[in-house]
């Protein structure tokens, strides 16, 4: 598994979730810096890189979970 993470000059940043044997292609592009980082449990990489309040994981993990961008933002 992979995750990949953007970080926007606003102070926006997002993640989302590859599950894939194989590293991802990513878009690159000037509005952001772009990383990818191969994960082995979604869990661990949340509670290492994430400052997150315990209401709050179940949204994020459901949204990575269907490989969806989650904003986090308020998190990092």
């Amino acid at each position: 598994m992979f995750i990949e993470t953007r970080f926007y000059d606003s102070g926006k940043s997002v993640a989302r979730l590859h599950k894939c044997e194989n590293e991802p292609e990513i878009k690159v592009s000037n509005d952001y810096d772009g990383y990818v980082d191969e994960i082995e449990s979604l869990e661990d990489w949340i509670e290492e890189n994430l400052s997150i309040e315990t209401d709050d994981i179940i949204g994020v993990v459901l949204t990575l979970d269907r490989g969806k961008w989650a904003d986090i933002t308020d998190m990092c």
